[in-house]
């Protein structure tokens, strides 16, 4: 999977970068951690990963922290 998807993600979402990938002990399996431009392309990402019927994804978005203190003092 991990070719085709490689050249699959290159095809649709050749703007995203693959930060790591992690092997992980737990509830989880794995961790991919990629970074994308705004949630739209980050959804392309998840729904291709998807597509391969092994995987269910979670995308969650991380903001860092200086601008999460930054919209905390906004309110």
């Amino acid at each position: 999977m991990d070719e085709e998807f490689n050249r699959q993600l290159e095809k649709y979402c050749s703007e995203v970068r693959r930060v790591a990938s992690y092997a992980l002990l737990g509830a989880y399996d794995f961790l991919h951690i990629f970074e994308a431009p705004d949630a739209k392309v980050a959804t392309k990402v998840a729904v291709l990963a998807n597509s391969f019927g092994v995987a269910t994804t979670q995308t969650l978005t991380a903001i860092p922290f200086s601008e999460f203190k930054d919209i905390l003092e906004e309110i």
